[in-house]
């Protein structure tokens, strides 16, 4: 599974540099150098790259270089039903034809003639009614501004006492993200940047194989990046040099609770909710069932990038180990309820798991 995995990841980046999706926002202030030699390219920073593929395939790209070590993830962003039954509907020449599909079951679809009174212990279509209404009559409407159909339930034969009703919408989606991290470490010369090491890492998981990346840094604040697995599939990609890095934050502006919104936690496999906790000094902790996360955030050289090292224990803890990586804070936004809140970003690794996740807090008015 991880292998076709990354067989498809490689070639999204590769329809991405070949022209087969949409270029991102352009950095509005190059890099500067970080070296002694004049001619040499720094690749310190936060760079990222948002990809739409032929397919509709939405990927992102969000990578941290700093002084010789970096970590890169790739995520795509897809949409999975909410329940476990996939509901669906289509209506045509006044039917709706309903259609109900679960993990442990399969229903054929179901045609209802739309605006007429059914019965459902007349069922001509055999059964197939049955349970669809919680009356024996009732009356299926649809409404095509909302992509929803409701059911009014009556108590006679003519659907003229109501009863009550009940509504669905064609099945609602929620976003889920999946994909890889990659991390190691480089050298640079001039424009030239090689990777002297790199491991992909399934997200939030285990190790896949060895790699190795080589990337030109150009003074218009651009990596074109390719890098190889074992095999001999390579992938390509344009990243640009992030706005963000032009934000000054001190690692005691990040103290609080931060609350990840996500199917994993770090590994642990027994947690109700994830939040991690940082002091004013940048001590950081996390406490679940099975696993216990502590660890420091440290300043670097480069604004907005923060050197992370933890520790994961627990005797029933799978991700159980020493991990290295970077932090970030990426700034204010507003979400869906107009609630404005704040969010970092944390990519680590080790040689067994690669972890990346977006925390978010609340913004205090």
């Amino acid at each position: 599974m991880k292998t076709s995995l990354l067989i498809t990841l490689l070639t999204l980046l590769l329809l991405s540099a070949c022209g087969g999706g949409t270029a991102g926002k352009a950095p509005d202030t190059p890099i500067t150098d970080d070296t002694d030699g004049s001619e040499t390219q720094s690749a310190n920073g936060i760079w990222g790259e948002d990809v739409i593929t032929a397919e509709g395939i939405d990927t992102q790209l969000f990578g941290i270089f700093n002084e010789g070590e970096f970590a890169l993830a790739t995520l795509i962003i897809s949409e999975e039903p909410v329940s476990e039954c996939f509901i669906s509907f289509e209506v045509n020449s006044g039917f709706l034809y309903y259609t109900e599909s679960c993990e442990e079951a399969q229903y054929d679809a179901v045609p209802l003639e739309l605006d007429t009174c059914l019965d459902e212990d007349n069922d001509a279509n055999g059964d197939l009614y049955d349970g669809f209404g919680n009356r024996n009559n009732f009356i299926v409407i649809y409404d095509s501004s909302t992509n929803s159909i409701t059911v009014d339930n009556y108590d006679d034969a003519n659907c003229q006492q109501y009863a009550n009703s009940f509504s669905r919408s064609e099945t609602e989606l929620v976003e889920s993200i999946s994909g890889n991290i990659m991390a190691g470490t480089y050298s640079i010369q001039d424009d030239q940047l090689d990777t002297d090491s790199a491991k992909l890492y399934a997200l939030n998981d285990d190790f896949i194989e060895n790699g190795s990346g080589t990337a030109i840094v150009t003074s218009a604040s651009t990596m074109m990046l390719t890098a190889k697995g074992a095999g001999a599939i390579s992938l390509e990609a344009n990243l640009l040099y992030e706005d963000m890095n032009d934000v000054e934050v001190s690692v005691d502006a990040l103290a609080g609770t931060w609350e990840i919104q996500d199917s994993t936690c770090f590994g642990s496999v027994n947690f109700n909710s994830c939040s991690l906790s940082i002091n004013g000094t940048g001590n950081i902790s996390l406490v679940t069932t099975d696993c216990q996360l502590e660890g420091t955030i440290n300043q670097t050289v480069t604004d907005n990038v923060m050197a992370l090292t933890t520790s994961i224990t627990g005797d029933n803890c799978a991700s159980a180990g020493q991990y290295t990586g970077f932090t970030t804070y990426t700034g204010e936004d507003i979400n869906d309820n107009g609630e404005s809140y704040e969010e970092v970003v944390m990519l680590m690794s080790n040689e067994q798991s690669g972890f990346g996740y977006s925390m978010t807090r609340e913004t205090i008015p």
